[in-house]
């Protein structure tokens, strides 16, 4: 911005002779010097600005702004334009600008200010503030105040059982539950305090009165924690059932599940031949765990036992390629799952802090903090309205525990198992082997698959080869030993061309028929 003007303002340019005390400049301000024409904002060398806003007299004599002033050429003379012409004004209050702003007189200053060697007044003292807790402790409480709505406004949520006082606020309260210790320090210092005077008022800091504060209410641990565990229940039987039901869904499937049983009736067959004039021959099953091994039996061509079999049931039933339509829970869902001891014992939980909290509440209730005290009424409506909850998990449990000895039992010895196998290895394991049959089914083959190949008509017919001895593919061959009849082909321009059949079985008993391009194979000429 510059320098401000000196006081009187900007003396005239050598040369020129102030205007005479009491008249006013010439309009327009003082002319520039000769040979130093005005210049205005956008203006062009030698066009004077244009003073066009009305004079002001204000009411009193005003402190000074001190800007740069820009008054603008006519805008004809203009050569960029500017904000300046398009400003509107805004009419302010005119009584209070010169009350705020108005240069004070040598009277008010003096009533206001202190004279000159005088004792300037004393400033406001802050408020001492007693302090008796640990400096860690204080501050960690001064933090947690700050996150409450003060501490008449966290007694009155106490009291009424504010809905709009969430789960993180209440947890940093129950955190600042006062600890025998900081109590009697409290107490100590305001023994001290008052050794004197023993009614006298003590000004205590903010986390010393809210431990004072809470500390008068009665049975404050219970209070709070029922307070907590009614906010925290929706949500947590939402979770114990819904995983529960989860569990029961994953079993259900493997009773159900029909592929799983083509599968398994697959490996008996495969094993009892494999088995076949041993001990270990003849079986009616084999102990499930054994799924877990079938991925790791290997045939003479690198084949797995799982793939070969995984191969062979497609040929017999293709819908097996949708076996993880039969299993979504087991699939998607079961490896999020705790084991079902956890289960079991996380509902038991439940049930029972639902139970204490409930006999705790009608304790609390009959020591209400004062008439307006809402605790018994909220908490008495929360037990009514989710024993139906409690009663649904306890369902859930028992299902559960059910469900899964009859899965076990199912793929069992045909005796009632009593110790059951943890229930994530159990599940998993099967979770595992399906995944794996998945993964070992045959790939699809580019244009052609095993159904369609097995669907053709005869090569031999196709190519136009009948009438010979063996039709079909055996005519084909018999054909190309014989060197003749030639085969219908279009003969292309340049090298002629025929295509021989190149037949190769694969290691799953599958033909896989390719089309090789050999050179054409001329016959003999007589002679």
């Amino acid at each position: 911005g510059g320098l401000p003007p000196p006081p009187g303002g900007v003396p005239p340019p050598p040369g020129m002779l102030p205007p005479p005390p009491g008249l006013p400049p010439p309009p327009g301000g003082i002319p520039p010097p000769p040979g130093f024409p005005g210049i205005g904002l956008g203006g062009k060398v030698g066009v004077r600005p244009v003073v066009t806003k009305p004079k002001i007299k204000p009411k009193k004599k005003m402190k000074n702004v001190f800007w740069n002033r820009i008054v603008l050429p006519e805008r004809k003379h203009e050569t960029v334009d500017t904000v300046w012409r398009h400003l509107k004004e805004v009419d302010l209050d005119e009584d209070q600008i010169v009350s705020l702003f108005s240069k004070l007189d040598k009277k008010s200053r003096s009533v206001n200010s202190p004279k000159v060697g005088s004792k300037s007044p004393r400033k406001g003292r802050k408020a001492k503030f007693v302090k008796a807790l640990n400096p860690k402790v204080s501050q960690r409480i001064g933090i947690t105040l700050s996150q409450l709505p003060g501490i008449e406004g966290t007694r009155t949520a106490i009291i009424t059982m504010d809905e709009t006082f969430d789960e993180d606020r209440l947890q940093k309260l129950i955190n600042s539950i006062p600890d025998p210790e900081s109590m009697n320090a409290i107490r100590s210092k305001k023994e001290e305090e008052t050794s004197n005077d023993p009614k006298a008022k003590i000004n205590w800091d903010n986390p010393e009165r809210l431990f004072l504060m809470l500390s008068e209410i009665p049975m404050l641990q219970s209070r709070l924690n029922a307070w907590m565990f009614s906010i925290q229940f929706p949500a947590l039987t939402k979770l114990k059932i819904d995983q529960l039901k989860t569990f029961c869904k994953a079993c259900s499937e493997l009773i159900k599940g029909k592929k799983l049983e083509n599968i398994i009736g697959a490996i008996i067959y495969v094993g009892n031949y494999m088995n076949g004039g041993t001990k270990r021959g003849q079986a009616d099953g084999f102990d499930i765990k054994f799924l877990e091994k079938v991925t790791g039996i290997k045939g003479n061509e690198g084949v797995s036992l799982l793939g070969f079999i995984a191969a062979k049931i497609k040929l017999k039933h293709p819908s097996i390629v949708k076996i993880a339509n039969e299993f979504p829970v087991l699939l998607k869902e079961s490896h999020q799952l705790p084991s079902l001891n956890e289960l079991v014992s996380g509902a038991d939980r439940v049930v029972s802090q639902f139970h204490k909290i409930e006999k705790d509440s009608m304790n609390v209730a009959k020591k209400p903090i004062e008439d307006t005290d809402k605790f018994e009424k909220v908490l008495r409506n929360f037990f009514e309205r989710s024993s139906p909850k409690i009663d649904e998990l306890i369902e859930m449990k028992k299902r559960a525990k059910n469900i899964y000895k009859k899965t076990v039992n199912w793929f069992g010895s045909g005796k009632t198992e009593n110790k059951l196998p943890p229930s994530n290895e159990y599940i998993g394991m099967f979770r595992g082997f399906i995944q794996a049959f998945i993964s070992s089914l045959p790939k699809k083959v580019r244009k052609r698959d095993t159904k369609a190949l097995l669907s053709r008509k005869p090569v031999g017919k196709r190519i136009g080869i009948e009438g010979q001895q063996g039709k079909g593919l055996d005519a084909v061959i018999n054909a190309i030993r014989m060197g003749g009849p030639k085969l219908k082909k279009k003969k292309k321009k340049g090298k002629s061309l025929s295509k021989t059949l190149e037949i190769k079985k694969s290691p799953l008993g599958a033909m896989d028929i390719k089309l090789r391009p050999t050179k054409h194979i001329k016959k003999p000429t007589s002679g």
